[in-house]
């Protein structure tokens, strides 16, 4: 088990992030790509809450997370 402070996840400003951060922890390969998949469908449900008015900063840190997973994902089938 990944040994990850507490205070990481209290810095989480969108509660998207905290399945985001589990993804990015996790060095079992044989569940990385479960909480990637699990990070993923926290970023598309938020997508689709968010409206033009939305914070631009949210919609850039989701945008930033989504591209990250992505290379995380290229990175596990590489293995």
């Amino acid at each position: 088990m990944n040994d990850v402070s507490q205070d990481t996840y209290d810095s989480v400003k969108y509660s998207w992030q905290s399945p985001v951060l589990e993804a990015f922890r996790e060095f079992n390969a044989d569940q990385l790509l479960e909480k990637i998949s699990v990070a993923e469908d926290a970023i598309a449900k938020r997508r689709l809450e968010v409206t033009g008015a939305a914070d631009e900063e949210e919609i850039r840190a989701l945008h930033d997370a989504q591209n990250t997973l992505a290379v995380l994902k290229r990175q596990r089938k590489a293995i």
